[in-house]
């Protein structure tokens, strides 16, 4: 079922009682995506999407995955490291004994030989961008909201932060 939809549907369910003071069904087409993201991810998962949740677009999940990569280059696997910059792996185990220093070192040999974006689009389609931007499990839950049959669908993914 359409996300939106189970969310229309709870909520006629919830508010189908003459109080006044209770919002119309109206109001619901004048719901924010954060008010039906909030509701999804409070009646899914029972956490609160404003502190528990980093929900973005597909452009904006790409964009927070290349920050991450690229400020934890010193932390990858330096069999992988090797692997994608065709550069021996003992260089990459003498590189990381530094721990974080090492981190621009690594950029600049990347930079050099396979390039950033290369290898950050080989770490997020090896890993999945949850594992960069979720903290919790390193999930990526898609979430698709259609306020309606003529209206376009508008995908949005959400990250669980604690």
């Amino acid at each position: 079922m359409n996300l939106y939809r189970k969310w229309l549907n709870d909520f006629d369910e919830y508010w189908c009682s003459a109080d006044p003071d209770k919002p119309s069904r109206n109001d619901i087409y004048k719901a924010s995506d954060s008010d039906i993201i909030n509701y999804i991810l409070n009646e899914d998962y029972d956490l609160d999407y404003t502190d528990d949740w980093l929900v973005l677009t597909d452009e904006e999940a790409d964009e927070q995955v290349f920050e991450q990569v690229i400020q934890m280059l010193w932390a990858f696997n330096s069999f992988f490291l090797a692997g994608e910059t065709g550069l021996d792996e003992d260089v990459f185990k003498a590189l990381q004994k530094e721990d974080e220093s090492c981190n621009d070192t690594i950029r600049n040999l990347i930079d050099s030989t396979c390039g950033i974006d290369e290898f950050v689009m080989a770490a997020s389609d090896l890993e999945g961008r949850g594992h960069f931007l979720n903290q919790y499990d390193g999930e990526e839950i898609q979430i698709e909201l259609k306020r309606g049959p003529n209206l376009p669908t508008k995908t949005l993914y959400a990250y669980r932060m604690c």
